[in-house]
């Protein structure tokens, strides 16, 4: 996926960008997804489209880090506690983690325009409606007898929308024999409207997957 670390307000990369505006100066954002789902395809009499639907259960990771560089030698960054005119008290993170689990339905066209003897191209275009199982939000202090202060660097970042639609194009390749157990190979884009981590931006991924399918 594409992400980068969200402007929040109260995170810092180095201590002086308190005091010179860089939100988020040598920070690093980074996020992942993961699937695994069942679906059937239902083909059109010619065998040049076909309609598939099913459900899908998704695993993503996200996470705040500091970025591996020559011009810091600090594996932290700074979390805001509190500020007034006088003091300024803040913690110490080495790596802020967000784990969330989906269920979806996916619903998929796909058009098979060039068939061969043992594989056929085709192109898709899809979309998927996922709704939140669950998610958690953990902390990793440099010093960890702030652990305790977990729940209140957590609430400051809220949670991962509960609903999120996903929608997505690709191209792939079905090896074997229609009327034989295959393997479809797919390179496919895809884009978010909401958003799927409260700790990173992530609108857009690319990715790819492999099936196996079998005839009924």
């Amino acid at each position: 996926m594409f992400a980068s670390s969200n402007d929040h307000n109260y995170i810092r990369g180095e201590m002086i960008s308190y005091y010179n505006g860089q939100l988020t100066a040598n920070l690093e954002g980074s996020i992942y997804k993961g699937y695994f789902g069942v679906h059937g395809e239902i083909f059109s009499l010619n065998n040049k489209f076909s309609i598939s639907g099913g459900l899908r259960l998704s695993h993503i990771k996200s996470s705040i880090d500091k970025e591996n560089s020559w011009g810091s030698a600090s594996d932290s960054f700074y979390f805001l506690d509190r500020q007034d005119e006088t003091n300024i008290a803040y913690f110490k993170i080495r790596r802020i983690n967000q784990v969330s689990n989906y269920i979806g339905v996916p619903l998929e066209l796909r058009v098979y325009p060039f068939r061969y003897r043992l594989f056929t191209v085709y192109f898709k275009l899809g979309i998927e409606f996922n709704y939140k199982i669950n998610s958690k939000t953990t902390i990793a202090f440099k010093d960890e007898n702030m652990n305790q202060f977990n729940d209140d660097v957590v609430s400051k970042f809220g949670k991962p929308e509960s609903l999120f639609v996903a929608g997505c194009t690709g191209a792939g390749v079905k090896v074997g024999r229609p009327d034989k157990i295959n393997l479809r190979f797919e390179i496919t884009p895809s884009v978010y409207t909401e958003r799927i981590s409260s700790i990173v931006n992530a609108k857009a991924a690319f990715g790819a997957q492999i099936n196996v399918q079998i005839p009924f």
